[in-house]
């Protein structure tokens, strides 16, 4: 399992965000869950933003807690990855720096996801022949 350090000191207050900057992270971060695979949107959705449990998940797609699960998890995933790319696009990235504006991607989370494709990256890499 992948971890990261965290910073010697972590800020006490959160920096203040332009409503108009968050209207428009809001408008990309809908985007971004629309192009989710349908059933990593759907359990995403109703789990995170409608507040269903993971049990009442499963009952209303009528599928495995297990399955429900799963879903929810891989939705996960996918939008961290998919919100990391946007952020690499679009802010691009400082080493030592969280790839994001502040609360789109937690810092950590955000780190974690850069390790863990530079170390796929080194995995795919062709081996030098000598």
């Amino acid at each position: 399992k992948l971890t990261s350090e965290l910073p010697q000191s972590l800020p006490t207050e959160l920096p203040r965000i332009d409503v108009t900057e968050m209207e428009d992270l809001h408008v990309v971060f809908r985007r971004i869950i629309d192009r989710l695979p349908k059933p990593y949107r759907e359990a995403l959705v109703l789990t995170a933003f409608e507040g269903l449990a993971q049990e009442e998940l499963a009952k209303r797609l009528d599928i495995s807690l297990s399955g429900a699960k799963s879903r929810v998890q891989r939705g996960r995933e996918q939008l961290k990855e998919m919100l990391l790319d946007f952020c690499e696009r679009e802010f691009g990235h400082t080493p030592g720096t969280s790839p994001c504006p502040y609360g789109l991607v937690p810092p950590v989370a955000a780190e974690k996801l850069v390790l863990k494709r530079k170390l796929a990256r080194r995995r795919n890499k062709p081996k030098e022949v000598r």
